[in-house]
């Protein structure tokens, strides 16, 4: 349906790097931030430094800078940014988005 109204798709995650300055990640835990960032047809494969990685799934900290570490030296920037709420918060459209990035330089 999307391309039919003139949508691209996007069939993994390295495509839509290629085609992006700033990607929202929802996944459901860490592992799969990971693999969405790492794997074989991950982010990382596409993404361009000046590039921004927004993590707006609500994993554990660590899990957060674990993902800020995979991005050292690659010039690509990342905004945590989870969401709270839920399935009822989507649907009545009262989610809360928290967002923390480091200082520009």
């Amino acid at each position: 349906m999307l391309e039919a109204l003139g949508g691209q798709c996007a069939c993994s995650p390295r495509r839509v790097g290629e085609r992006s300055d700033a990607v929202f990640i929802m996944v459901m835990n860490g592992q799969q931030v990971l693999e969405v960032m790492t794997g074989n047809d991950g982010l990382l494969k596409s993404l361009k430094p000046g590039a921004t990685i927004i993590l707006t799934a609500t994993v554990e900290p660590d899990d957060a800078r674990a993902a800020t570490r995979v991005l050292e030296e690659t010039g690509i920037d990342i905004i945590d940014a989870p969401v709270t709420g839920g399935k009822s918060g989507a649907e009545k459209g009262t989610l809360t988005l928290m967002a923390a990035a480091p200082e520009p330089n």
